[in-house]
């Protein structure tokens, strides 16, 4: 019993995978059926901007995802952690969407809910070989274990006084609108996202501090201060969204930061190592 309970708690904190829905969260997690494929090519350049998996706009997993079209819609589904079971392995994982499955030269993406995997979340799922999966089952998730700064802005490059492109990354769950204040207004103005995954400012940035309001799926805001517009740069706020309500998913973070609060991966596998010898002396 002892075995069970500590290969369970290991599970855990390597696939995150929760069972039980929580009541009074308002995105839907109910389960829905996907195919999946893989895909080789350079991650960092994924539709959602998001760049290097292991860079400050990135949370930092191999477990990613590209969503056929319909699904991806234009980008609204960039950065949602979504829960993947596999009937092949009889494994859970989390993976963290950063790139669309385009219709054209990939014909499987023209379904409303496929998966196009990277390699490292796909062999989690099935063999390499397979190339095509089949009766997968998903649910969306909340980001549990996202990077303490909080949800960060990025103005993107070729950002100026006139025309600014807003990133939000880090975010434990999907976002569903910003606005912004400029400096002296009392207002705020609704931002157009891109197809990219930005929101896209055409105003007068030349007089700063200018603030931003970011909502999220769940319907609730957090004001980030910009002080002034400067392409390449990032503003953090250091406040996330409340996501106790939902299920949180635990991404598999392969690198190690003071914002990540899964343990290293040499800790947890000594950690396997010195429990396994444990219960083999025992």
């Amino acid at each position: 019993m002892g075995y069970v309970v500590i290969v369970a708690a290991i599970n855990l904190l390597l696939f995150g995978h929760n069972i039980n829905q929580v009541s009074g969260c308002s995105l839907d997690q109910e389960y829905r059926n996907t195919s999946a494929t893989y895909y080789d090519l350079d991650y960092a350049n994924g539709a959602c901007s998001f760049g290097n998996l292991y860079g400050t706009t990135a949370p930092g997993t191999p477990y990613i995802t590209a969503l056929s079209e319909v699904w991806y819609n234009n980008g609204t589904n960039c950065g949602d952690c979504l829960e993947v079971y596999s009937p092949y392995t009889n494994r859970t994982i989390v993976v963290y969407v950063t790139d669309l499955c385009p219709i054209e030269g990939n014909p499987v993406c023209d379904r409303p809910y496929h998966l196009d995997l990277s390699q490292a979340a796909f062999v989690q799922l099935g063999n390499k070989s397979q190339g095509y999966l089949e009766n997968l089952r998903w649910r969306k998730v909340t980001c549990g274990n996202m990077p303490t700064s909080g949800v960060g802005v990025k103005m993107m490059k070729g950002s100026n006084y006139s025309w600014s492109a807003f990133l939000i990354f880090n975010s434990k769950v999907g976002i569903k609108s910003v606005d912004i204040q400029l400096a002296n207004s009392t207002s705020f103005t609704k931002l157009k996202r891109a197809d990219y995954n930005p929101f896209i400012s055409i105003n007068d940035h030349s007089k700063g501090p200018f603030t931003l309001r970011i909502t999220s799926d769940l319907n609730e805001s957090i004001l980030v201060t910009i002080p002034k517009v400067v392409e390449d740069t990032v503003v953090f706020s250091n406040n996330q969204f409340n996501t106790s309500d939902c299920i949180n998913g635990q991404m598999y973070i392969s690198k190690y930061s003071s914002g990540s609060t899964l343990l290293p991966n040499i800790i947890i596998t000594l950690l396997v190592l010195i429990l396994s010898s444990l219960l083999i002396i025992a």
